[in-house]
C-alpha cells in the first residue's frame, strides 16, 4: 500500500492557510504527494500543468466558487476524485 500512496498526487484548494497546512501535514505524513493552492483560479492552473489523483476542494472560495471550480475540474479531468470540504 505504501508504494501506491507514493504515486498519489493530491491538490488541496482552500483559502485558509491553517486548513491547508493541517491537511498537507497529515497527508504528507502517510506518503502522499501534496500541493496546495488558495483559490479556484489557482486550482485550474495547477490542473493545467500537472496530473492529480484527488482534489480536496473548499466549497466557499473567493473568486470562482468551490462548486464552479468543481464543475470546471470535472470537465478537465473526469477521472480525478474530488472531495468538497
Amino acid at each position: 500500500m505504501a508504494s501506491q500512496l507514493k504515486d498519489c498526487r493530491v491538490l488541496i484548494v482552500d483559502d485558509e492557510p491553517s486548513y491547508r497546512w493541517a491537511l498537507k501535514t497529515a497527508l504528507s505524513a502517510v506518503g502522499l504527494t501534496v500541493e496546495e493552492v488558495e483559490s479556484g483560479e489557482h486550482a485550474l492552473k495547477a490542473f493545467n500543468r500537472a496530473r492529480f489523483d484527488l482534489a480536496l476542494l473548499d466549497i466557499n472560495l473567493p473568486g470562482i466558487s468551490g462548486v464552479e471550480t468543481c464543475r470546471q475540474l470535472r470537465e478537465m479531468a473526469r477521472d480525478v476524485g474530488i472531495v468538497m470540504l
